[in-house]
């Protein structure tokens, strides 16, 4: 994880180094969960649920049709998984955002003077911890794609959707393995102040 994080921090900054139109930004949004868990191929169980999260953006365009950006992720709200296992009784807990924060690469394509379709591709860390103390985390690839309104020289409303890393965990007792993941993306709305 920490060499991930040197990696965004060194393309981060020289990208911002060599861009023009700067902006910040902050999208609120739904962050997707599909929660499983499995033990030694005996049982499997899922839920869907979500966290409510706020993004806070820094970036730059480096031309018209490129542009690199940092984010820190921070949960408004927690998710809450419910399992059933089948008339054996369930479980019910809290699943948090612990961290996500990364880097994407942002391809443009300018609709006019107003609209502006956007892809982007990049590098996340991802954390969630639980009620019982378990945590998933990943670093990885993160995709996704949106839409961007153009409000004047100030900034532009966001329509985002990006699809996150699987976070894992994993434990092996003397009885068998236990694998739980966290499948998520995050769908957001959100202004991006120009500087």
């Amino acid at each position: 994880m920490k060499k991930l994080f040197g990696v965004i921090v060194l393309l981060f900054g020289a990208a911002q180094a060599s861009a023009e139109n700067m902006y910040i930004g902050a999208d609120t949004g739904l962050l997707l969960i599909d929660y499983s868990e499995s033990y030694d191929g005996l049982y499997s169980y899922e839920d869907d649920s979500y966290i409510t999260a706020l993004r806070l953006t820094f970036g730059g365009k480096v031309s018209d049709h490129f542009a690199i950006e940092g984010y820190l992720g921070l949960e408004v709200t927690d998710a809450r998984i419910e399992l059933d296992y089948d008339g054996f009784g369930g479980d019910t807990f809290s699943l948090s955002l612990d961290q996500m924060y990364g880097v994407n690469f942002v391809g443009i394509m300018p609709l006019g003077r107003v609209v502006e379709l956007y892809g982007k591709v990049g590098f996340v860390s991802l954390a969630y911890e639980d009620d019982y103390d378990i945590e998933y985390d990943e670093s990885g690839l993160a995709l996704g794609f949106g839409i961007k309104f153009n409000t004047g020289s100030v900034g532009a409303v966001t329509i985002d959707y990006s699809v996150l890393p699987d976070a894992k965990f994993e434990d092996t007792t003397p009885f068998g393995s236990f694998e739980a993941e966290v499948e998520s993306s995050f769908l957001a709305v959100g202004y991006q102040f120009y500087l």
